[in-house]
C-alpha cells in the first residue's frame, strides 16, 4: 500500500497545532491557586502573593464600607460575574468582570447585590474601592507573574472584541495610611501582585 506523506506530514502539523492549541488557550485562562481555572458563580479569596505575605479583601466597618487588605487572615470571599453577555462561565486574562462580595453588608442601604464600584474620597486623596448595591463597576484581570495576577479597574468596556488592559485603566493597589490600614486603592499605580484561592462553599438563605 502506498503511503501519501504529503497527508501524513498534515496530520502531523495538524496535532501538533492542536496541542499548541490547547496549550496557549489554558495559558490565557485565569486560574486558582491549585491550577484551576477560574468560574463565574463560585467563591474566592482574592489573596496577595508572597510579597503580600498572603493576605486576602476584606471591609471596613462604616458606611459606606470600603475594600481593605486584611490584617492577618484571608479575608472575605468575592464571586466574579462576566460584564459583557454570552462569556463563557471560564474566565480569560482581560476578561471583564463584576467583583461582588459574598458577605451581607452592614449598611442598610445595601440590600441588594454587593458589588465593588469606585469613589473619590478627599480625606486621604485616593480613589477608593467601594461597596454598592447598585450597578458596580468593571475591573480586569491580567497576568503580571508566573501564577500571578493583577486587577484593574476599567472605565469603558468593549465587549464585542477581545483586547489588554487599556491606557485608562487603573490597577489596584495598596495605600497605607498612619494607622496600618491597607486600603485597595485604583490609579496609575504598580498593581498589587494577587492570587485566587477557592473559598469553601457557602450556604446562602
Amino acid at each position: 500500500m502506498a503511503i501519501h506523506w504529503s497527508s501524513v506530514i498534515l496530520l502531523s502539523l495538524a496535532a501538533s497545532m492542536a496541542v499548541l492549541s490547547n496549550g496557549d488557550e489554558r495559558n490565557a485562562m485565569l486560574l486558582d491557586t491549585e491550577g484551576h481555572p477560574l468560574q463565574a458563580g463560585l467563591d474566592y479569596f482574592i489573596l496577595a502573593a508572597a510579597g503580600g505575605k498572603g493576605r486576602g479583601f476584606a471591609l471596613t466597618n462604616t458606611c459606606p464600607q470600603y475594600v481593605v487588605q486584611d490584617k492577618s487572615g484571608e479575608g472575605l470571599p468575592v464571586i466574579f460575574h462576566p460584564v459583557c453577555p454570552g462569556n463563557a462561565s471560564l474566565f480569560h486574562r482581560n476578561t471583564a468582570v463584576h467583583v461582588a462580595i459574598s458577605a451581607p453588608s452592614i449598611c442598610e442601604n445595601n440590600s441588594g447585590a454587593n458589588v465593588w464600584s469606585i469613589a473619590r474620597v478627599s480625606g486621604i486623596n485616593q480613589t477608593l474601592v467601594k461597596i454598592t448595591s447598585g450597578e458596580g463597576r468593571s475591573f480586569m484581570i491580567s497576568k503580571i507573574g508566573e501564577n500571578e495576577y493583577g486587577m484593574f479597574w476599567c472605565p469603558a468596556v468593549i465587549c464585542k472584541r477581545r483586547f489588554g488592559v487599556g491606557p485608562a485603566c487603573k490597577a489596584l493597589a495598596v495605600h497605607n495610611d498612619k494607622q496600618g490600614n491597607g486600603w485597595i486603592v485604583a490609579g496609575n499605580l504598580q498593581p498589587l501582585r494577587v492570587q485566587f484561592k477557592q473559598a469553601p462553599a457557602i450556604v446562602r438563605v
